[in-house]
C-alpha cells in the first residue's frame, strides 16, 4: 500500500458552503453520475457559484507527483482564501491498526484535509503517507500535545491548513501498578498526557474554531471537540489508580467546555470506549483476549471513527455531550 506505485481509485464529497460564512462543510454527498461524468479529469474545481467545492467524484488514477500538486493547491491561502476544505485535527495518533489512524481516515474519507499528532514520527508520518495514498490530504504534525510550546506550534501549523472545523483528543496511556508500588512519576505522567494535554489541545482548537469564519447559526454548529475516553472515566479500580484519575478529570474537563462553549456554536463531545479496541496494542499485549472475544466481541476502530463523523454532523437542536460505545455482547 505505502511503497507500490499502483492506481488507485479514491471517491470524494461535494462540500457545502455558504460564504460568508460557511452553513455547513462537509454535511452531505449529492452526486449522480451526469455530475461525474461533467468533472471527469478533474482533481478539485471551484463552482460557478461561490457556495461549493467541488470534489471530484469518480475513479482517477494518481501518482505521487500529482499528490503534490493536488496538496499545494488545496493548502494556498491565495488561491483558495476562503474556499479551502474543512480541516480535522486529531492528537493521539499512533499505530496504523490504532483509533487515532482511523478517525484520521474517517475524516479523510470525507473530504477534510486532516492534521496528525503524535509523539513517534515515524509512525504519524506513515499514515499519513497511507492517506495520502488513498487521495486524501494529510499533514503529519509530530509533537508532546503535554508541552504548551509545542501545541502552540501545532496550533500554529495547522491555521495555515484552513479552517479548523472538528479536534479529535485521543492521547492518553493505561498506566498500570497496584497503588502502593505505583510511582509519583508515573502518576504525574498519565495527568500529563492525559489532563494537561487534554486541556492545552482544547485550548488551542477551541481558538482556532472559534475564528475559522464559519457561521455559528448553523445548524450544525462551527464546529466540534471530542475527546476519547474509558470506563475507567466513570469507575475506577484497580490496579489503575493513575488511568481512571485523568480520564475522570478528561471528562470532567469536557463537560466544562461543552457548557462554556456550546452556545457559541462549538460542540463538544466525551466518548466513553467501554471495551476493548481490537487494535495493534491490543492484540500486541493481550492476544489471548482478541481470541476469547470472538467475530465482533472487541471495538472495531473503524466503527468507533464512524460515531465520532455522526457526532460531527448532529444537529445543534439535539447535541450529544457523552455517548458510550461498547461491543453487543460486553457486559455493563
Amino acid at each position: 500500500m505505502r511503497g507500490g506505485m499502483k492506481k488507485r481509485t479514491s471517491t470524494f464529497r461535494y462540500a457545502q458552503y455558504d460564504h460568508p460564512a460557511a452553513a455547513s462543510t462537509n454535511r452531505s454527498a449529492y452526486t449522480n453520475h451526469a455530475e461525474r461524468k461533467r468533472w471527469l479529469g478533474t482533481r478539485i474545481n471551484l463552482a460557478a457559484s461561490n457556495k461549493v467545492i467541488a470534489f471530484s467524484s469518480f475513479p482517477i488514477v494518481r501518482s505521487r507527483s500529482n499528490f503534490t500538486a493536488m496538496n499545494s493547491t488545496i493548502q494556498s491561502p491565495s488561491s483558495l482564501p476562503h474556499e479551502q476544505p474543512p480541516v480535522a485535527w486529531i492528537a493521539g495518533v499512533g499505530a496504523s491498526a490504532g483509533l487515532g489512524a482511523a478517525v484520521a481516515r474517517r475524516f479523510s474519507e470525507g473530504g477534510f484535509t486532516v492534521a496528525l499528532t503524535g509523539r513517534t514520527a515515524e509512525r504519524v508520518e506513515s499514515i499519513a503517507a497511507e492517506i495520502r495514498a488513498a487521495g486524501g490530504v494529510a499533514h503529519a504534525l509530530t509533537g508532546d500535545i503535554s508541552n504548551e510550546a509545542t501545541v502552540a506550534e501545532l496550533a500554529d501549523r495547522v491555521r495555515e491548513l484552513g479552517p479548523l472545523t472538528a479536534a479529535v483528543f485521543n492521547a492518553g496511556g493505561a498506566s498500570r501498578a497496584p497503588t502502593l508500588e505505583l510511582s509519583a512519576a508515573d502518576f504525574e505522567q498519565a495527568w500529563r498526557t492525559g489532563v494537561l494535554g487534554g486541556f492545552l489541545f482544547a485550548q488551542a482548537a477551541l481558538r482556532r474554531i472559534l475564528n475559522n469564519g464559519l457561521n455559528t447559526a448553523s445548524s450544525t454548529g462551527r464546529g466540534t471537540l471530542l475527546f476519547t475516553g474509558a470506563t475507567a472515566a466513570l469507575r475506577g479500580k484497580p490496579p489503575f489508580a493513575a488511568f481512571a484519575a485523568s480520564k475522570a478529570a478528561l471528562r470532567s474537563l469536557s463537560q466544562t467546555l461543552a457548557r462554556e462553549f456550546g452556545s457559541e456554536g462549538v460542540h463538544v463531545a466525551h466518548i466513553v470506549i467501554d471495551g476493548g479496541i481490537d487494535g495493534e496494542r491490543l492484540r500486541q499485549s493481550a492476544p489471548q483476549r482478541v481470541q476469547q472475544a470472538g467475530d465482533d466481541g472487541l471495538l472495531q476502530a473503524s466503527a468507533i471513527a464512524q460515531s465520532y463523523w455522526q457526532l460531527h454532523h448532529q444537529h445543534r437542536s439535539a447535541w450529544t455531550q457523552e455517548l458510550d460505545l461498547r461491543p453487543f455482547k460486553e457486559t455493563f
